[in-house]
């Protein structure tokens, strides 16, 4: 009995120190924002006096070392108000440092990235910060301007080398078009001392189809020729495709027989090997009209 009486009591002691913890936790905020420092503060930014603001929500935070919220109400006085994201971002993590499981934690790291561009962009190495100095100075976070500093000196040294790789691939491209025109220019003054002769291509006369048209190149050379051709018989040769091949139609070959008689047989036999005369087309016709 007296067992189950202790465990009684310590769950109900380890209860009340849970709910007690919740309290704490939920009210913390509460806590801060009724102090007399944090009301007067914010009463001063209803009449826009942000200057005067940022000092209240600093002597609220000497004489409450533990509160919170005044640290993220100067974040974003130096972020929005003033432009200064270095000093935001170190604010913005004093109340992590707080608050590191507050309910606005999460949205707090993404305003300390978002405070980390801005103060890339903002080239502090030249400019100085130009947020005022209320009592005592607002200090940055070392290592977050040494960090933001060196990534901007490596960036500027990366564009620098793309730039320098920029300028000399346009030095050789002007370089190539240079020696293009000038290559261009020797080629149309050679054209002018030597200009180019019109090549004339032998017409090759390949005497091997039975059945040519008029549009043949055989065919069109006979017509336009007026030397007499000869031709050697071959095996598979007679006259009526001679008389096509070299006249374009067959009615011809009993011309072509008659002009060759002393070679080709009354019935227009030929052996292989012998040679016919072949007339032009001008002289076959006279022929023709003989026979």
């Amino acid at each position: 009995m007296a067992r189950a009486s202790r465990l009684f009591r310590g769950w109900f002691v380890l209860t009340g120190l849970v709910c007690a913890l919740s309290l704490v936790c939920g009210c913390e905020k509460i806590l801060d924002q009724r102090h007399p420092q944090f009301k007067r503060a914010m009463a001063l930014l209803e009449q826009d006096r942000a200057k005067e603001a940022a000092e209240a929500f600093r002597k609220c935070l000497r004489q409450s070392p533990e509160s919170a919220e005044p640290h993220l109400k100067l974040a974003v006085l130096y972020e929005d108000r003033w432009n200064d994201p270095a000093s935001a971002i170190a604010e913005y993590r004093r109340y992590l440092e707080k608050r590191p499981e507050g309910k606005k934690a999460e949205a707090v790291r993404k305003w300390i990235a978002r405070a980390e561009k801005a103060f890339a962009r903002s080239m502090l190495l030249v400019q100085p910060s130009k947020s005022p100095q209320v009592g005592n100075s607002n200090p940055v976070l070392p290592g977050v301007v040494k960090d933001l500093r060196a990534e901007l000196r490596r960036k500027d040294l990366l564009l620098r080398e793309r730039q320098e790789d920029l300028r000399t691939a346009r030095v050789a491209l002007a370089s190539a078009n240079g020696q293009v025109k000038a290559l261009r220019t020797t080629v149309a003054e050679m054209q002018k001392l030597h200009p180019p002769k019109p090549v004339s291509l032998p017409v090759e006369v390949v005497a091997r189809s039975a059945k040519p048209t008029d549009t043949d190149p055989v065919h069109a050379v006979a017509k336009k020729t007026r030397d007499p051709q000869l031709h050697v018989v071959q095996e598979g040769d007679n006259l009526y495709t001679l008389s096509r091949r070299y006249y374009g139609t067959a009615r011809y070959w009993p011309a072509l027989a008659a002009h060759n008689s002393d070679v080709v047989k009354s019935n227009g036999a030929m052996r292989r090997g012998v040679t016919l005369r072949i007339p032009t087309l001008a002289e076959i016709k006279k022929i023709a009209e003989k026979e």
